[in-house]
């Protein structure tokens, strides 16, 4: 709730929020610990590897996720497209992702992760940060073209990801590991979207306030783009 407010409340108000959120996260975790058998044994989180799989799962769902929210937000207020248009413009990245995740994990069982992962994760930072120069000026076809790209950077990581997480773990500890991954993931999507609507919303509102004339469309076009820009800019250092 308090990063879908970011750009409405103030900074104090977040971080209150934010607070409130970790301490109430922090007495489930502790009484999780006490438990002889505990409903989701964090202690998994100890396996360095699976730990920080966890986490990529989290940011590999907040951009897979949030990409499908704010592009079309673009494409329809940015470039008056239809929304039958922008999920037609949308339908290649999808399908790349849908045919790469089982590719991804063929490669995955020859190679494993140490490759593959870190060059999902490099295609998706070189191909953000070439989404975030888009102009009103440039094709929706070549916009397309680059999410799609940016989508099989993810369909690499994603699936030698979550094997290269579970494998770190004990076979009685699996079952939570497959938990605490599926969690992860509703997290990143949950975390994700409202962050960068939120950030987008935020960079379109600071665009119209340097701006000299509101109300002409093109004005609203560009700070719609700049709010853009400036979503996509922390997806890719997020990424990095």
């Amino acid at each position: 709730y308090g990063i879908s407010m970011i750009s409405f409340f103030p900074i104090m108000t977040n971080v209150v929020i934010f607070a409130v959120s970790i301490f109430i996260l922090a007495l489930f975790c502790r009484r999780q610990l006490l438990l002889e058998q505990p409903m989701l044994n964090i202690r998994v989180f100890k396996k360095y590897y699976f730990a920080l799989g966890a986490v990529l799962i989290i940011v590999l769902q907040m951009v897979q996720f949030s990409m499908n929210i704010i592009l079309p937000m673009l494409f329809e207020n940015g470039l008056a497209l239809s929304s039958l248009m922008a999920a037609l413009l949308l339908f290649p990245s999808v399908l790349m992702c849908s045919v790469m995740t089982a590719v991804s994990g063929k490669i995955y069982d020859k190679i494993g992760g140490k490759t593959i992962i870190p060059l999902g994760f490099f295609i998706m930072f070189v191909f953000l940060l070439l989404l975030s120069r888009i102009q009103p000026t440039t094709p929706i076809v070549t916009i397309a073209v680059i999410n799609t790209l940016v989508y099989f950077g993810i369909a690499l990581a994603w699936a030698p990801n979550q094997s290269n997480a579970l494998s770190q773990l004990e076979t009685e500890n699996r079952t939570h590991g497959i938990a605490i991954i599926n969690t992860f993931i509703q997290l990143g999507a949950a975390i994700g979207t409202p962050l960068f609507v939120g950030l987008m919303t935020a960079g379109q509102n600071n665009y119209l306030k340097k701006a000299a004339v509101l109300d002409m469309p093109a004005t609203q076009i560009q700070a719609l783009y700049s709010g853009f820009h400036y979503a996509i800019i922390i997806a890719s250092i997020i990424i990095a």
